[in-house]
């Protein structure tokens, strides 16, 4: 996901465990995974299969289901005020004792419930959605760089403590993180 570029699944094989730390045997199965749930886009091309991510996919995917459902939410609400005229208009009709009136006004109230579901549904679907947006996306990815600069910066302030004492003090840096309840394999966060 970090490479808008179409990469073999041998390129792909070579170049994930060192980037990522992913067992070599597990990769192939990963990206099947990936290409199943349409989130790594898979093509054959002349001999070769290539397989590639590019963001603007996603986003424009989100964008299309995202509108579907702003228009069936739409169309359903449009709908329930339909059926709730009607049902005004009945009753301010008053007909009594008309079965087939009773009839229609049971099936309009099951409708109008049916559709009253269908529109939670979708404002769900809206909120979820919603959580996808690129623009949510953007502002924690942009919170995420600062954390991790931060972090390499306390970082850096560490290793800077940790020379100075180890000279000033002619103490091993293995001794200074055990002093200091550091772990062992303190390092910069990528």
């Amino acid at each position: 996901h970090e490479n808008p570029i179409p990469f073999t699944l041998k390129e792909l094989m070579v170049n994930i465990p060192k980037a990522k730390g992913v067992i070599f045997q597990s990769i192939e199965e990963c990206i099947e995974l990936l290409v199943s749930e349409n989130r790594v886009r898979q093509e054959k091309i002349g001999i070769s299969v290539f397989y590639w991510y590019f963001p603007v996919d996603e986003r424009a995917r989100a964008e299309a289901r995202a509108t579907s459902l702003k228009a069936k939410e739409f169309a359903l609400t449009a709908a329930i005020t339909s059926k709730q005229e009607e049902i005004a208009k009945i009753i301010n009709e008053n007909f009594e004792g008309d079965e087939a009136l009773a009839d229609t006004l049971r099936a309009d109230a099951q409708q109008l419930k049916e559709l009253g579901f269908c529109e939670k549904q979708l404002q769900i679907e809206v909120q979820d959605l919603a959580d996808r947006d690129p623009e949510v996306l953007e502002r924690i990815r942009q919170a995420r760089a600062i954390a991790v600069e931060a972090v390499n910066q306390w970082t850096d302030n560490l290793f800077l403590i940790e020379d100075y004492v180890t000279k000033r003090m002619n103490m091993s840096r293995k001794e200074f993180r055990a002093m200091a309840q550091l772990p062992p394999d303190l390092d910069f966060v990528e």
